[in-house]
């Protein structure tokens, strides 16, 4: 299937995904903060994680579609299927190389999918306790 815009049309509403404050980032923010979890979003570390302070616990958020989610198994669009396919498994390699670098500076490293935090942010917020406790 054709794309329905044009390139200039399609530019313009990629260039509106943000990869910060996004609505899945302040879900996990409110929630943590609810539950008084001190911690640091976007700190300036490689890759952007948020930090929880004194755990050295790094939390990234990644989209189902953009780091190709194994449960969810998104669809690739029909249209430049050859760029699609390669931006994501660059993201995947990618990912896996911050994961190292992190892991290196002495983080652990704790990756979320998009839907665990849509369907229950509260028991991800749960899973982030237990794992603060045994760092």
């Amino acid at each position: 299937m054709a794309d329905i815009y044009d390139k200039k049309k399609r530019s313009w509403i990629m260039s509106r995904i943000r990869g910060k404050w996004t609505g899945l980032d302040k879900a996990l923010h409110n929630q943590l903060k609810g539950h008084k979890v001190p911690h640091r979003m976007y700190p300036g570390l490689r890759g952007r994680p948020d930090v929880l302070v004194g755990a050295e616990l790094v939390i990234f958020i990644n989209g189902c579609f953009w780091h190709a989610c194994p449960i969810c198994k998104p669809k690739m669009p029909q249209g430049n299927r050859e760029f699609w396919h390669k931006k994501i498994m660059d993201n995947k390699r990618r990912d896996k190389r911050i994961d190292r670098e992190l892991i290196a500076l002495g983080y652990s490293v704790m990756r979320l999918w998009g839907h665990e935090i849509k369907s229950n942010v509260s028991q991800v917020v749960k899973e982030i306790k237990i794992k603060i406790v045994r760092n």
